[in-house]
């Protein structure tokens, strides 16, 4: 196509495609050149001509301007960070998780996938005889979904999130694991119904271990509940709930109450919680205490039945707070009588003695922990955890005294990647050991690497 000069317009060698509009705007306004200056009337519509050019090239700018509307089921970004608008809906989505890897050696015998004090072998047994265990796994590997949603009583969100700790899997083949449940919940406000972490533990103070479980004598339970939080102040956090039961304990005979283990454990009531939390610029501080009803019941009538039920009870009190700059310093105190599973180990609510009679079990718990940074990529977590038991409460088989020491480096060489390298120390007590020893420790190192989406 020949170029066309205009009269007060641009020159051009043909349609600029690129524009959205330019091309038949260019082409027009040429035609209309034309037409009027081959005319007679040519010398008098010369200024008509360049008014109207003009009102086209402001046309044309205006649709270069304008940025394109999006296809109604068009991907696009979502209100929160990291987030996509669900084609069609106001609904943001978000997709993360992790991978992790762990590599772990037990100096003395097995004791899990989770370092657990309540499972060090009593000494002078057989299992305290063994020496030198490896296992290494992904099973803590996670993924979870979120969504954020407006209303007309406010946002609604949704959580839903699962590991691979759950059942099956072999170690000589495959080393497949299950898909399990660790978060289902929704939100409308304060109330919170599904299943996420107890309304009676603290998230802000928990020591951060590569071991999956941490200090023993932490609250620690994932379960279904129902949950109201009000903020009366803007610092204050009130919330009550009703959670799922379940109660735990021993028997004489030595099998567990638990009715999801196949005990005689029965519950007819919900745990019910209330907590406090205050959050201030440097410090977050929250009180809680849980209530339960603990059952025993064998429906076997006659002099053999047994049908006992009492009432457990356990406060907790957590710290954290920034000292010299980022460093965290971490406390948690908790205890009670029949606190029993809401306790990292050894988790008995409650014990049936060989007359059928049920007795609360009496625990109290201390952890400590330490965050220190050593610069923007080196940090250091040093936590201990200690549990005491009422050795009146228990069997003789069972731990009185536990405690546990983390203590780890973790290195972020880039943005959502965490290496790192963990000691862990582990000491149990029972009462009249006829093996041995009534004390037994056990140590343990591990490595693990988690690469976060």
């Amino acid at each position: 196509m020949e170029s066309v000069t205009i009269p007060g317009g641009p020159s051009q060698s043909g349609p600029r495609w690129g524009q959205v509009g330019r091309g038949p705007a260019i082409c027009a306004a040429a035609l209309l050149s034309t037409t009027v200056l081959s005319s007679p009337a040519s010398a008098q519509t010369v200024e008509e001509l360049k008014a109207q050019i003009d009102a086209l090239q402001k046309q044309v700018d205006g649709l270069e301007q304008k940025p394109a509307a999006a296809p109604v089921q068009a991907v696009v970004g979502g209100d929160k960070p990291r987030s996509y608008k669900l084609p069609g809906t106001d609904t943001s989505l978000q997709i993360g998780g992790y991978a992790k890897g762990d590599a772990i050696y037990d100096v003395k015998s097995q004791n899990g996938e989770s370092f657990a004090a309540s499972l060090i072998p009593l000494s002078g047994t057989a299992e305290d005889r063994q020496e030198g265990h490896v296992r290494f796994h992904a099973r803590q590997s996670r993924l979870w979904f979120k969504t954020w949603t407006p209303t007309d009583l406010g946002e609604v969100r949704t959580h839903i999130e699962g590991d691979f700790e759950g059942a099956g899997g072999n170690e000589t083949f495959s080393n497949s694991s299950t898909l399990r449940l660790r978060h289902a919940y929704g939100t409308l406000g304060g109330l919170l119904v599904g299943q996420n972490w107890t309304n009676f533990m603290s998230l802000h103070s928990y020591p951060e271990t590569l071991d999956f479980f941490g200090p023993t004598g932490m609250p620690f339970i994932r379960q279904a509940q129902i949950r109201y939080t009000f903020t009366p102040r803007q610092d204050t956090a009130i919330s009550f709930s009703a959670e799922n039961p379940e109660s735990d304990g021993r028997t004489a005979a030595g099998p567990r109450l638990d009715e999801s283990l196949g005990g005689i454990g029965f519950d007819r009531a919900p745990d019910l919680t209330a907590a406090i939390k205050y959050t201030g610029e440097a410090y977050t501080a929250k009180f809680a205490g849980v209530g339960r009803w603990l059952t025993a019941e064998n429906g076997l009538g006659g002099a053999a039945d047994v049908d006992e039920t009492e009432f457990g009870w356990g406060l907790h009190a957590s710290l954290s707070a920034t000292v010299f700059g980022r460093d965290t310093v971490q406390v948690n105190l908790q205890g009670g009588d029949g606190i029993g599973r809401y306790m990292l180990a050894p988790g008995l609510g409650a014990f049936l003695d060989a007359d059928g009679n049920l007795d609360t079990v009496t625990q109290y718990g201390a952890v400590v922990g330490y965050i220190h940074h050593w610069n923007d990529y080196l940090r250091s977590q040093v936590a201990w955890g200690h549990v005491e038991v009422d050795d009146d409460d228990v069997p003789e088989t069972v731990a009185s005294t536990l405690d546990t020491v983390h203590f780890n480096l973790q290195w972020a060489p880039v943005p959502r990647v965490s290496l790192g390298i963990e000691g862990i120390y582990g000491r149990a007590e029972v009462d009249n050991n006829t093996f041995g020893d009534d004390t037994n420790d056990q140590w343990r190192i591990q490595t693990s690497g988690r690469f976060t989406f």
